[in-house]
């Protein structure tokens, strides 16, 4: 008996360790300076394509990407967009090409990133890295939210050090969850609720993914009942919030 006390005391003593160290880890990581990026091609957040927010909500929401932006130290863009949109813009879906589920809207919110160079701070070039893109930078931190309600997808694509060590893949699943619920009655409040949340969610624990490409972990939610067709009722969590995790970028 005496054994196991021992045992069982040692145990929760490396346990507590364990998570104060990760807990000084995750803080250090969510440190930043203010922000430098000197590349970045617009200082707009807000790309209504599909004209589901009033001149008013892009404002509002600009202003509160701006307040969270600084709180977090990344870039933060909200994207809504049509299939034909998507299509002239981004080439992607297309109606005669096969997607794997979520890559289409994945293409979206990764390609404004890669195009507008968002990131608190310059992306480095180096082509060495399992974080690099196709011409060999590493993405800074930035979360990019991108829904096509004529599909009904909607996906976080997040990268940087920073945004991997706040918002793992279960967190990123939990925001678009939090806020896909609203999107079709009210976006402003939708993209609102994902990216004020962003500010408290955190990792609890060190988590390794193996990256593919430059950007982190993205979280997506299918909503395409409830955004197409305007679904209602106590159902809607059950049947149409279907929502995957993608670990495509973090480490």
């Amino acid at each position: 008996m005496k054994k196991y006390k021992i045992t069982v005391l040692v145990l929760f003593v490396i346990g507590f360790v364990l998570m104060i160290g990760s807990a000084l880890i995750s803080k250090q990581n969510l440190k930043h300076d203010k922000r430098s990026n000197t590349e970045c091609l617009t200082d707009q957040r807000v790309f209504d394509y599909a004209d589901k927010l009033t001149s008013s909500e892009e404002k509002s929401l600009e202003d509160v990407i701006a307040e969270y932006e600084d709180k977090i130290g990344a870039d933060i863009v909200v994207v809504t967009i049509n299939n034909e949109q998507a299509q002239d813009m981004f080439d992607t879906y297309w109606s005669d090409t096969y997607y794997a589920e979520f890559e289409a809207i994945k293409a979206v919110a990764t390609a404004m990133c890669d195009q507008n160079r968002f990131g608190w701070e310059n992306w480095e070039y180096d082509p060495s890295s399992n974080r690099s893109t196709s011409d060999g930078y590493v993405p800074s931190d930035s979360i990019v939210i991108a829904a096509n309600y004529e599909a009904g997808d909607v996906w976080m694509s997040t990268s940087g050090t920073r945004v991997r060590a706040r918002i793992s893949d279960s967190k990123a699943s939990s925001l678009t969850e939090a806020g896909g619920k609203y999107l079709r009655s009210d976006a402003e409040k939708g993209f609102t609720v994902m990216i004020e949340e962003c500010k408290w969610r955190r990792n609890s624990c060190i988590t390794v993914v193996y990256i593919c490409s430059g950007y982190s972990m993205c979280g997506s939610l299918l909503y395409h009942q409830y955004v197409k067709e305007g679904g209602q009722g106590y159902n809607y969590i059950k049947y149409i919030c279907k929502w995957k995790c993608r670990a495509s970028g973090s480490s």
